[in-house]
């Protein structure tokens, strides 16, 4: 016999969907971590060098790509660097 005043799940707590972000596991290089480093400790500046205005853009991009995936119930694999960035919170 079911008792009526007992609520569903017997008041446990609904499962939370947990979505990961993924990385290609890529080995990164010195000069790779350095640049990470660099671009997510300093702000951006007029006549910066070409190689960091665009590992900036590809973070913009990864952060924007990996919250819509992750909305979407859909797990992202990112490149290693960009998933350093986002896990360093660049």
């Amino acid at each position: 016999m079911i008792n009526r005043n007992t609520p569903r799940n017997s008041g446990a707590l609904p499962s939370v969907l947990s979505i990961k972000v993924y990385s290609d596991n890529k080995e990164l290089n010195m000069q790779d971590l350095f640049l990470l480093d660099y671009a997510s400790s300093n702000p951006e500046v007029i006549g910066e060098p070409q190689e960091l205005r665009n590992l900036r853009a590809q973070i913009r991009s990864a952060r924007i790509t990996a919250d819509h995936l992750t909305q979407e119930k859909l797990s992202p694999i990112l490149p290693a660097l960009t998933y350093e960035a986002l896990r360093k919170g660049a």
